[in-house]
C-alpha cells in the first residue's frame, strides 16, 4: 500500500461483486477440510439457513451467525494453513469466475490514483488473498481469533457484515488518520444487504444487483453495472 494518504477510496465487496462463484462454497469444498467437519458445519448452520430462507431470520443476523459457524471449521488450524486454504480458493476454485468488467473498474481506480480496498464479511485472510491477487491496496474483513498462532475457531468482536461494514470502514480510516470524506469515495456491491455501504459514499454502484438492490438503486439513482438494457 502506498505511504501517501489517498484523496479518494474505492470500496469493493467481493462475493457476487468481483466474483460470480460463491466463495463460502469454495471454503467448504477445500480438500483439506474433512467430510466430518463439513457435516458438523452444515448441521450447525442449517437452522439459520432455513430461518433465513423462510424469512424468519433477518439477512444480517443470518450472515453473522453463518460466519461464526464457519469460523469453527478452522479450530486448531495454524494461520499458515488458513492462508493455504484461501490461496486455493483465490487461485484455483475461483479461476474463470472473476467478473472481468468489475475487475477492470477496480484497475481503473488504481490507475486514477484512488486507493482500492476490498471489504467483506469473509475472513481477513481470505479477503486479503483476493486483494493481493487483484492488486488492490488492502482489505477489510472479519477477523479470526488466534492464540500462539493457532486458530481458536471464533471471530474477534463483530463480523464485517451488513451495516457494520460502514463501522469497519470508519475504523480503518481513523486508524490510518486518512482525511478522506466518504462523500468523495466509491463503493461497489451486489446485494441489498450492502445498502448501508453503498449509501455511505458519494459514488455508489450496484454491481450485478439482486432484485432488492436493483429496485433500491433505481429509486435512489445509483449507478448500475452492467448498465441496464434500455
Amino acid at each position: 500500500m502506498s505511504a501517501v494518504a489517498p484523496e479518494r477510496v474505492a470500496f469493493f465487496d467481493v462475493d457476487g461483486t468481483l466474483v460470480s462463484r460463491n466463495i463460502w462454497k469454495g471454503v467448504v469444498a477445500y480438500p483439506g477440510i474433512s467430510r466430518m467437519s463439513r457435516y458438523r458445519f452444515y448441521t450447525r448452520a442449517l437452522p439459520g439457513m432455513l430461518g433465513y430462507l423462510s424469512k424468519r431470520i433477518p439477512e444480517d443476523s443470518f450472515r453473522d451467525d453463518f460466519i461464526r459457524q464457519m469460523a469453527g471449521l478452522f479450530t486448531g488450524w495454524s494461520q499458515a494453513a488458513v492462508l493455504d486454504l484461501f490461496a486455493w480458493v483465490v487461485n484455483g476454485y475461483m479461476s474463470g469466475f472473476y467478473r472481468e468488467d468489475v475487475v477492470a473498474r477496480l484497475r481503473e481506480h488504481l490507475e486514477n490514483g484512488d486507493q482500492v480496498v476490498l471489504v467483506s464479511n469473509m475472513f481477513q485472510e481470505g479477503i486479503q488473498a483476493f486483494a493481493d491477487y487483484l492488486g488492490a491496496d488492502t482489505a477489510i474483513g472479519t477477523r479470526l481469533t488466534y492464540r500462539d498462532g493457532i486458530c481458536q475457531g471464533r471471530v474477534v468482536g463483530e463480523s464485517c457484515a451488513g451495516p457494520r461494514k460502514v463501522d469497519f470502514i470508519h475504523e480503518y480510516l481513523t486508524e490510518r488518520r486518512f482525511a478522506v470524506q466518504l462523500a468523495d469515495c466509491y463503493a461497489y456491491a451486489d446485494s441489498v444487504s450492502d445498502q448501508h455501504l453503498l449509501g455511505a459514499v458519494g459514488q455508489p454502484t450496484a454491481v450485478y444487483p439482486d432484485a432488492g438492490l436493483r429496485t433500491l438503486a433505481q429509486e435512489r439513482g445509483w449507478a448500475i453495472l452492467p448498465m441496464p438494457a434500455s
